[in-house]
């Protein structure tokens, strides 16, 4: 049916700790090999600050194996898992499975922290080399900075 071509398709569902009251679209700055890109940038009513950024399908699947490994190999704060926790909790029952499609900043950021020789071991762990999750990380710090 027509009405089918309009409606929108979800694609990621995410569980950011409070309601968000405001997304603001936001050009990422231009590179070639990428084209236009545009974020999306939130906030919250308890005055966190977010944003939703777009990335390379080859980058996604480096961070999303990196993220996880890191939730088996890190303690995290309080015990508490950080894959439940980004887990979307709809309010009522939905017929449709959830979209895990987002990476977490945050426990990707905790990779940076962590000393060279377990860096080491876990990006060989992952077949990949140091440098290139490096890489990845800093185009992803890099995209959510506002210019």
């Amino acid at each position: 049916p027509e009405y089918r071509r309009q409606q929108l398709i979800c694609r990621a569902d995410l569980h950011a700790g409070s309601h968000i009251n405001k997304f603001i679209r936001w050009p990422l700055p231009f590179r070639p090999n990428l084209g236009v890109r545009t974020a999306a940038h939130y906030t919250s009513l308890d005055g966190a600050i977010g944003a939703v950024i777009p990335i390379p399908e080859q980058s996604y699947r480096r961070l999303l194996a990196l993220q996880n490994l890191l939730v088996t190999a890190m303690p995290h704060y309080a015990g508490l898992n950080p894959r439940s926790w980004r887990l979307y909790k709809p309010a009522m029952c939905m017929k449709r499975r959830y979209a895990k499609n987002f990476l977490d900043g945050n426990l990707l950021g905790r990779y940076l922290h962590l000393d060279l020789a377990l860096q080491m071991q876990l990006s060989s762990a992952l077949n990949h080399t140091r440098e290139a999750i490096l890489g990845d990380l800093y185009e992803l710090l890099m995209s959510t900075l506002i210019t």
